[in-house]
């Protein structure tokens, strides 16, 4: 979760509350690819360490992207005229895994539009989901018998601060849902904070 991510928070200087209530999207179900699988085997590292990825990405993306001038997000060139998709790709270019991001993201070009608010909205909603998927493998690991002690015991740390991360992610998506008020420098930085420790 830490690859590569260096951390330019938002900016929030002019973000205008009355145009922010925007629901965030239910946190989508990403395939765990879990069902069959044992611990200690390559499909299991292999499905964690890409929620995993797919989780520093997206959060990185969050991290590092959205510079909100407003909540319609920054006003590119008109003479440009990015899709949806283009601005999606440009975006993910920032992160560590900017094909992961993409792919995950693309599905909602149609409600991210140009919108650095909402790609935040979204990236964040599916990290959320994609680190839910991630401690669920780990958690499915720590049940199988048969590992060493210091295997145990390691898997043991990785579902605690997997479920560390989790907890501290609602806690970003909920307050991402209610950003503004007198608060609203606060708020961004609790929300920073949380999503700098999930990672």
């Amino acid at each position: 979760y830490k690859q590569g991510i260096s951390l330019l928070f938002f900016s929030t200087s002019s973000i205008h509350h009355q145009h922010c209530r925007q629901p965030i999207p239910d946190p989508p179900t990403l395939p765990t690819a879990c069902h069959t699988v044992q611990a200690g085997t390559q499909t299991m590292e292999g499905a964690a360490a890409t929620h995993g990825f797919l989780t520093a990405s997206l959060l990185a993306l969050v991290l590092l992207g959205p510079h909100t001038s407003g909540c319609h997000g920054v006003r590119l060139d008109p003479r440009a005229a990015p899709t949806s998709t283009e601005f999606i790709r440009t975006s993910c270019s920032t992160t560590k895994y900017p094909q992961l991001c993409y792919t995950s993201l693309a599905a909602y070009a149609s409600e991210i539009q140009t919108s650095p608010m909402e790609l935040a909205n979204t990236a964040l909603s599916l990290a959320l989901a994609s680190a839910r998927s991630a401690s669920a493998v780990i958690t499915r690991a720590s049940t199988v018998g048969g590992m060493a002690p210091r295997d145990a015991a390691a898997v043991g740390d990785c579902v605690e601060l997997m479920g560390d991360s989790v907890e501290e992610l609602r806690q970003s998506v909920a307050v991402m849902g209610h950003l503004g008020g007198r608060n609203l420098g606060m708020q961004v930085g609790d929300m920073q904070t949380w999503v700098s420790a999930a990672l």
